[in-house]
């Protein structure tokens, strides 16, 4: 092969393939065609600064962003996921639908307890009240029909 002893070390350290280790008086053995395609291998790997495995990688994670666009496009047209945009102001809507059943509450359950003096009956009342506006906001609908 025509190298030098230090550098046939120097080549082990960095992963070049051997036969049969050598030291005190006994040669290495090598096979020259698996040293010669390891040593393309290298020169390739300097001559990209190192990055083959960094943009297998990058390759990868590529085709790994790619599929998630696919995806999330398909969720898209199945209607399984929606803009930001439109699920805050979906939130704003529902928040306000319980807000303004919330406050309805009080007038309501006011005029039904009037002269009741058994804390059973009002707790019965209020929770009765209470399920009611649960039960009305259960069929609130998230979709923007219920808008407008």
């Amino acid at each position: 092969m025509g190298v030098s002893l230090p550098t046939i070390n120097a080549w082990v350290a960095k992963g070049c393939p051997i036969v049969e280790e050598g030291g005190r008086g006994r040669s290495w053995k090598l096979n020259t065609e698996a040293v010669r395609r390891w040593r393309e291998d290298l020169v390739v790997e300097d001559s990209s600064g190192g990055d083959r495995d960094n943009m297998a990688s990058l390759d990868r994670r590529l085709k790994m962003v790619q599929v998630e666009r696919e995806e999330l496009a398909l969720a898209k047209d199945k209607g399984k996921v929606a803009p930001v945009e439109q699920f805050e102001q979906t939130m704003i809507s529902v928040f306000a639908k319980v807000r303004a059943k919330m406050r309805m509450l009080p007038p309501r359950v006011a005029l039904l307890l009037v002269g009741q003096t058994d804390e059973a009956t009002i707790r019965a009342i209020m929770a009765r009240e209470i399920d009611d506006a649960l039960r009305d906001l259960g069929t609130v609908t998230l979709t923007d029909e219920d808008e407008g």
